[in-house]
């Protein structure tokens, strides 16, 4: 399959040196900048493959064994309705996805993980999309033949400061399909699990693929004129994107990865955070 050239860099998360250094020492931000774009900003409503929702930065919590890594979570490709087949929800072969960090505090990342993605068709003949009865029209493998619409990608990492190009991490990686529904996708969590990657020489892991969309807002409350809307006695907010999914790009890495000198911070203010 012809691979295009890569049309634009789509920039999912710049971390400043403040919050990185934060972030990494364990201190919590408690009142954290957030933000969410769902295809308000003009340009990028004409590219939603392209279009990064939100992003997400903690030290990963599974006690006794990752204390000492971070998760990096950059999602895409907002508004997805469970339904919309046939071809559901990929990331575009032509884009260049990126997480970049910045360490030093001047504005420009340090360091950035790159996402490229290739799509295969297994059977171009079909209408079906994305799933195609090949056998028995479940899908319960990443290799399963009646995946039709396979995306494998590569992980890059590349560092401003060494000025080399970047180096590919991992590749051949598979998403899994989107969630398709009971009959072809009847366990799908056991399906997306088969897409957790353990990345070479670090401990580090990696996912992408579709994910229930885990903001919480009222979209149309937002842009009537901030008419934020209440439901029950409770007044509890309305939930403006439950039920639609986005695509998740998650990566985790150790803490000593992302900081300038290769150690752990023990505190928000240490200078090599």
């Amino acid at each position: 399959m012809h691979r295009p050239s890569l049309r634009k860099l789509t920039t999912a998360l710049t971390l400043s040196a403040f919050a990185v250094a934060l972030l990494l020492a364990g201190v919590p931000l408690h009142n954290p900048s957030q933000a969410s774009s769902h295809r308000e900003a003009p340009l990028i409503i004409g590219d939603p493959l392209a279009d990064n929702t939100d992003v997400y930065a903690f030290r990963s919590t599974e006690q006794g064994r990752r204390e000492g890594f971070v998760t990096l979570i950059s999602n895409f490709i907002p508004f997805q309705e469970p339904s919309g087949g046939p071809h559901f929800y990929q990331f575009d072969d032509t884009v260049l996805y990126e997480i970049k960090i910045d360490n030093t505090g001047d504005g420009l990342e340090d360091i950035s993980y790159q996402f490229q993605f290739t799509t295969q068709i297994v059977n171009p003949n079909t209408i079906l999309g994305m799933s195609a009865v090949s056998e028995d029209g479940v899908i319960t493998r990443l290799d399963d033949p009646d995946y039709n619409e396979r995306q494998v990608y590569t992980v890059s990492r590349r560092d401003r400061t060494t000025g080399k190009n970047a180096r590919v991490i991992a590749s051949g990686l598979v998403t899994p399909p989107s969630n398709i529904g009971a009959k072809v996708t009847p366990n799908y969590e056991a399906l997306a699990q088969q897409a957790v990657y353990n990345l070479p020489n670090n401990g580090g892991r990696v996912f992408v693929g579709q994910r229930d969309e885990g903001f919480y807002i009222d979209v149309g409350g937002v842009f009537d004129a901030l008419n934020f809307r209440s439901q029950g006695a409770e007044t509890n907010g309305v939930d403006g994107l439950s039920g639609f999914n986005v695509n998740t790009i998650a990566i985790e890495v150790p803490i000593s990865a992302l900081t300038r000198n290769g150690s752990i911070p023990t505190a928000f203010n240490d200078p090599n955070a």
